[in-house]
């Protein structure tokens, strides 16, 4: 379950990743898709949902940040607690 520290809300999903490129993509998008922040708007009688972002700037953003982490661009630690 989330929890607000510090005025962060924590994912509710917080999964570590491996695999191939392709798993790590699918993994990423689904990640994305799985933790929305969604607006609608009321029509007739449903709603139209409107997501944070349209998938094709997730796929985008997934793909950039993969590239950048197996170019070696991007360094990740892992602070000990």
């Amino acid at each position: 379950m989330a929890e607000k520290v510090a005025g962060i809300l924590d994912s509710l999903d917080d999964k570590e990743y491996t695999g191939s490129l392709v798993t790590l993509l699918q993994a990423g998008t689904d990640f994305v898709r799985n933790n929305p922040k969604k607006e609608w708007r009321k029509v007739g009688d449903g709603r139209i949902e409107m997501p944070d972002y349209p998938d094709r700037a997730v796929l985008e953003d997934v793909v950039n940040a993969l590239i950048c982490i197996c170019s070696g661009f991007v360094v990740y630690r892992r602070e000990q607690m």
